[in-house]
């Protein structure tokens, strides 16, 4: 089954660089970087709990990177919303509703394990980092709940 954002695309690039009308668009990349396999990268870092706008423009966002790199001549990027951990933890899949109306769950958003696997181009980066987060509060704890106010 294609994925929804393939299909609009499908939709999409056919048009580009065709005769017509032109619009000035900009979009910045919270996080951009070119991987091993030469494959451009294209993050935009959200909450993991988007609003209807946000979630809107980010698909708007996606499609336009798609569209303008394609023009460009470039065919391999991935072009996604990045968040940095699942609200549902270790409690279940990542569902939260604002992003199925607008963003295809299984292309357009990479949550918690995903995202920074996908990021350090390991399967071991997820861990290695909160293993990381684990020694600073071990090492710092004292300093930490001082900072808190003794809590």
């Amino acid at each position: 089954m294609r994925s929804l954002t393939t299909s609009e695309l499908g939709l999409i690039l056919p048009g580009v660089g065709s005769p017509g009308p032109r619009e000035q668009i900009q979009e910045k990349d919270d996080v951009f970087f070119t991987s091993v396999e030469g494959i451009e990268n294209h993050v935009e870092i959200k909450t993991p709990k988007p609003n209807y706008d946000q979630a809107r423009s980010s698909k708007r966002r996606i499609l336009r990177i798609h569209a303008v790199r394609h023009a460009a001549g470039v065919n391999q990027l991935e072009v996604f919303v990045g968040m940095p951990y699942n609200p549902n933890g270790l409690l279940g899949e990542y569902q939260w509703p604002t992003t199925k109306y607008f963003l295809d769950l299984g292309r357009d958003i990479k949550v918690g394990r995903e995202f920074w696997n996908h990021i350090g181009n390991s399967a071991d980066t997820y861990d290695e980092i909160l293993e990381c987060f684990m020694t600073v509060a071990s090492n710092r704890r004292s300093e930490l709940v001082a900072l808190l106010g003794g809590v």
